[in-house]
């Protein structure tokens, strides 16, 4: 009966490790995506703000330009996952994004201290780009 205590404790602190490890990767399976990052380029007046799609979003947080018009720009290559089924409901779009491509996402020009959101079709990833 001892033994069987002692194997239950250490499956559970070998659990809790592991779920500890995960929230500080990012958690809910997105530890391919970054904290913060910039991936502003400004292309035509527009800036446009990359967001790469595989396995969740990264990164997972950007700042863009406020009132400045904007382009969102979904990169995925060789992309099979849930992340791949985008929507970004201030725009009402939900798309199917190519496994490998590219898709752009208009944005007019926002004011400053507004958030925007993506999130993939089932709810587990998501992305964050807030105008500053």
């Amino acid at each position: 009966m001892r033994s069987a205590a002692i194997w239950v404790v250490i499956v559970v602190l070998v659990t809790l490790a592991s779920c500890s490890q995960r929230s500080d990767e990012g958690g809910q399976g997105s530890s391919r995506s970054s904290a913060t990052g910039t991936t502003l380029a400004v292309e035509n007046g527009r800036q446009v703000i990359t967001i790469i799609a595989r396995g969740g979003y990264s990164p997972r947080d950007s700042i863009a330009k406020a009132g400045m018009p904007s382009v969102i720009r979904i990169v995925t290559q060789n992309t099979y996952d849930c992340s791949r089924a985008l929507f970004l409901p201030a725009l009402g779009v939900q798309k199917i994004l190519p496994a490998t491509g590219a898709a752009e996402f208009e944005l007019p020009a926002l004011k400053a201290g507004t958030e925007f959101y993506g999130v993939c079709a089932m709810g587990m990833y998501a992305f964050r780009i807030t105008m500053r």
